[in-house]
């Protein structure tokens, strides 16, 4: 894994971007690099203000990726550490 905010270093060393759109629950993963990855970005937004959807109302699901037996258990270890962490979130007093 790897945090950056140096574009060009997650473009070199990034095979898979992690995003959590902002007020949704969730993790979506980009198969691909930086580049790719705005592309993809930059196509959605555009897509959405021809059809008069804002970016955060589009509901359309992206396509899934047929997953490899190492990926099915990567997507299930994300799961439990998902939920792990709202376990622990709902119980903190904060």
């Amino acid at each position: 894994m790897l945090v950056s905010h140096d574009r060009y270093l997650i473009d070199a060393l990034g095979s898979q971007i992690w995003e959590n759109p902002a007020g949704r629950p969730m993790l979506q993963v980009f198969e691909g690099d930086y580049t790719r990855y705005r592309e993809y970005q930059l196509r959605e937004i555009e897509h959405t203000t021809k059809v008069g959807l804002t970016h955060e109302t589009n509901e359309r699901k992206p396509r899934p990726i047929p997953a490899s037996s190492d990926e099915k258990k990567r997507r299930a270890r994300l799961r439990e550490v998902e939920e792990e962490l709202l376990f622990w979130k709902r119980r903190s007093p904060f």
